[in-house]
């Protein structure tokens, strides 16, 4: 990771280079890969909000969703046989934003049971009719705490949203604790 002063506009920020974070004991791994460049509205010092953090993701309107074939390219990358992973599994997609893996994930690669989640309800409710239709079940809740039972999903995925978390341990030990045993 390395700070670069000068950033898009002049404004401070932070490269974050390819990142992994893994977790072993049996609760399997949680992967995010990604290079992006982050400029949190307060770099998680002092005055951090949740409440900041939500109305800066409110105030998002997002992009188009993803061509499908983009993001099936990025999964079968970092996932290789994606149909033996995911194939009637269940799933937790995290900072899900507008849900466009969680509908890949099970209108593609039938998973048993998929749930999309993300801070923010208005980002999940953009394509809920899609979601909905696909069979994703949305729910806006934070990394931190999760609101489902230990040991529920076979694979808790996020892409890009490392750089949003102000204590990445906290969010390993969560993911860890809806994690199946052995789960990825």
């Amino acid at each position: 990771m390395r700070t670069d002063a000068e950033g898009w506009g002049k404004t401070p920020g932070v490269w974050h280079e390819i990142v992994m974070y893994g977790m072993s004991s049996g609760t399997g791994w949680l992967i995010i890969i990604g290079r992006l460049w982050s400029q949190s509205m307060d770099d998680r010092k002092e005055g951090y909000s949740k409440q900041k953090e939500r109305a800066f993701y409110e105030a998002y309107e997002g992009e188009e969703v993803s061509d499908p074939r983009v993001l099936r390219l990025y999964i079968e990358t970092i996932a290789g046989d994606v149909q033996r992973l995911l194939g009637g599994a269940s799933i937790l997609e995290i900072g899900a934003g507008r849900a466009q893996y969680a509908r890949m994930f099970r209108e593609e690669y039938d998973a048993k049971r998929v749930v999309a989640s993300d801070l923010v309800w208005q980002q999940l409710a953009r394509d809920k009719e899609l979601s909905f239709r696909a069979g994703v079940n949305l729910c806006a809740s934070d990394c931190f705490s999760l609101p489902f039972r230990d040991g529920l999903f076979d694979v808790v995925f996020g892409s890009l949203i490392s750089h949003r978390f102000r204590n990445m341990a906290d969010v390993l030990q969560e993911v860890g604790r809806v994690l199946k045993p052995q789960g990825m």
